[in-house]
């Protein structure tokens, strides 16, 4: 039977790290391996004691072990973690990794492992879709239900002639990552896994890429989360390498707002995120958004 592990470092409130875990086992992912940034994280022992979790407290003596020191880009720290997942998932006699983040849910309307199980190239590269925030505040990020479908620079561009001023940034429809996540099969020749998959594999390493599963992508849902991601991107807990052009005016916007007063920041959350109600006529038409309703029974503890 193909046994399929998921690997994330995680840095969530404790009830967000726990929907996280209940609704991936729910979807049959047979072992979750978390990372806390946080050393200090009670879901480091809180969760160690579910049978199909494994939970690695990222300490001064982990990242010594590691990397000689820990790495001050988020990415980085990620992308050790990610490989060290990959050993953990081996022992464990996993066939499939994916490595996503904590705000990052895998969808299917069939079975993660049918469409895994009759995959036949290497990796799986899933859809991916974006949340957005209808409202300021949620009781947590996975409460929403819209999201942004990627589309082409044609979509984009008629959705600006017909005025969906505000769905764009800089040109962009996405306010975060472009690329989606895939799962690799541990058994394949692959170098190393980075962010979004696999990397340093050879020209037979065959990826393809799959419309059954969707990767559900809740950045920045409700005010308090946007503020806390790019305040940690603030006081250097949390530093990202590497943004492209659309990141990094966002996080000048941010700093910016954040200078002045909590209303531009308000009025900066609600431009770069809420869109109004004209533009999501007009995208759902353009197909471009969608609805997504996930069975909040997913959420609870699995039954066995």
């Amino acid at each position: 039977m193909t046994r399929v592990a998921v690997v994330s470092t995680v840095r969530a409130p404790l009830h967000e790290a726990r929907m996280f875990i209940n609704y991936h086992l729910n979807m049959g992912i047979d072992e979750i391996i978390l990372f806390f940034d946080d050393p200090l994280d009670e879901g480091v022992t809180v969760f160690t004691q579910l049978k199909q979790v494994s939970t690695v407290a990222c300490t001064p003596q982990y990242w010594s072990k590691m990397s000689g020191n820990k790495p001050t880009a988020i990415e980085d720290r990620q992308v050790i973690n990610a490989n060290e997942g990959v050993r953990f998932a081996r022992k464990k006699k996993c066939d499939w990794i994916v490595h996503i983040d904590s705000d990052e849910l895998i969808s299917t309307s069939t079975s993660i492992k049918s469409v895994l199980a009759k995959c036949d190239a290497d990796a799986l590269r899933f859809e991916v879709m974006e949340a957005v925030s209808e409202r300021e505040s949620y009781d947590n990020i996975y409460a929403a239900t819209l999201f942004k479908k990627k589309s082409g620079k044609t979509a984009l561009q008629i959705a600006k002639l017909l005025g969906c001023t505000r769905s764009v940034f800089e040109d962009e429809y996405f306010r975060s990552h472009l690329d989606s996540k895939m799962a690799t099969k541990i058994s394949s020749k692959f170098g190393m896994i980075d962010i979004h998959g696999p990397k340093d594999y050879n020209k037979d390493f065959r990826i393809k890429n799959t419309s059954e599963i969707a990767l559900l992508h809740y950045d920045c849902v409700g005010f308090d989360s946007w503020n806390t991601k790019w305040s940690r991107r603030l006081d250097g807990s949390g530093i990202a390498r590497d943004m492209r052009n659309n990141r990094v005016k966002q996080y000048q916007a941010y700093i910016q707002a954040k200078q002045k007063n909590n209303k531009e920041l308000s009025d900066l959350y609600k431009h770069l995120h809420i869109i109004p109600k004209r533009e999501k006529a007009t995208l759902f038409f353009l197909g471009m958004l969608t609805r997504v309703v996930l069975d909040q029974s997913l959420f609870a503890p699995p039954q066995h």
